[in-house]
């Protein structure tokens, strides 16, 4: 479980003390999600890792294997993507978006989006997403 340090906390805007939370590398890998929307049809495997979760978003970690691509959905809240790993496709209401390593994509409410794995191995994204 993240650990949430009090004591050495950071001082709010209002003077108040905030715990500092961190997730390790073990604790994030150990909370794997594969049963993704799609992802028992061909084609759609990929694996989600939930990090941390503040008042206004939170992340996850998504891998996924070299040919894989997620089903179209509907976007209901706001992502930050930054891609740590390999390349990906996205596709944001029928416009292509090549994302590389560190690069970054926002992908507004309303929007209809999906993404493939656009590499020639695994490819790994993290998404902040809020609120």
């Amino acid at each position: 479980m993240a650990e949430t340090e009090g004591a050495e906390g950071v001082t709010g805007p209002s003077g108040e003390r905030k715990p500092v939370t961190r997730l390790t590398r073990a604790e994030l890998l150990e909370g794997v999600v594969n049963g993704l929307p799609g992802s028992d049809q061909g084609g759609f495997l990929r694996s989600a890792f939930p990090g941390l979760v503040a008042t206004t978003f939170r992340s996850t970690l998504i891998v996924m294997p070299m040919g894989q691509r997620s089903p179209p959905r509907m976007s209901d809240i706001e992502h930050v993507i930054v891609v740590l790993e390999g390349a990906f496709l996205f596709q944001v209401d029928g416009v292509k978006y090549r994302v590389e390593e560190l690069d970054q994509l926002f992908v507004p409410v309303g929007v209809q989006w999906e993404y493939q794995n656009a590499a020639l191995a695994q490819s790994t994204f993290l998404a902040i997403v809020g609120p």
